[in-house]
């Protein structure tokens, strides 16, 4: 496969700057409370982030993953991808 050439990989970022994606950072204190989580749910930090953002911004979360799905609904807003 290869490394990715040097235009590609600019023009690649001038494509997802152009989706307008925000980006959200974790602080230590975000860290904490991600790690408390993922315990309580029995899940990784990775969904634990997703959930915790979610729940910051009283947003849906959709996702097709089935546990994370049955875990997170009774913590935040949430559909399956096959509800959609």
């Amino acid at each position: 496969m290869g490394r990715i050439k040097s235009e590609d990989g600019k023009l690649a970022m001038k494509l997802l700057n152009k989706l307008g994606i925000e980006l959200y950072e974790i602080n230590l204190s975000d860290g904490a409370n991600l790690i408390e989580l993922a315990e309580n749910l029995n899940i990784t930090t990775y969904d634990a982030s997703y959930i915790s953002l979610v729940k910051k911004l009283k947003a849906l979360l959709v996702s097709a993953d089935n546990e994370m799905y049955t875990k997170a609904k009774n913590f935040v807003k949430i559909k399956h991808l096959k509800e959609i």
